[in-house]
């Protein structure tokens, strides 16, 4: 599983404001268009993109010499999309949001608190030793 696309995030935060203006404007007797989905998409869009590169700008500040930062970005991490967001808006593991690999696509889905991830497949696991309840890779090499 991969991360979740920023464009997909900003959708799902654009449509509660959306949803608003459709309700309201139904009680109003009046249904708007799809000139306000997109005014209300662009500017939920610029916001987020704003407040994204401004945190970008005070983690660069704040955290150009921190290697665990710059692994962070390296990795695909985004202050703002992976540390900030609720789930729902956001629905990768923790594991995901700072920095590690993808998880795989099982059917069993491990608890919150499983941070230890497998170098070979990315499942997270309960304890750092032993072996992966994946794939059987030794945890001791994590």
């Amino acid at each position: 599983m991969s991360r979740t696309p920023k464009a997909l995030m900003i959708l799902r935060v654009a449509q509660v404001p959306w949803m608003t203006i459709f309700f309201l404007g139904l009680l109003g007797g009046v249904i708007p268009g799809f000139g306000v989905l997109f005014l209300v998409v662009g500017v939920v869009a610029a916001m987020m993109i704003l407040f994204s590169l401004i945190l970008r700008f005070i983690g660069w500040l704040c955290y150009s010499g921190d290697e665990g930062y710059q692994q962070f970005r390296k990795s695909g991490g985004d202050p703002y999309f992976d540390l900030t967001l609720p789930e729902g808006i956001n629905n990768d593991s923790w594991a995901v949001r700072c920095g590690g690999k993808p998880e795989p696509r099982t059917s069993f889905v491990p608890p919150r608190d499983w941070l230890t991830q497998c170098n070979g497949c990315g499942a997270r696991n309960q304890v750092p030793h032993g072996n992966c309840w994946h794939c059987g890779n030794n945890l001791a090499n994590t």
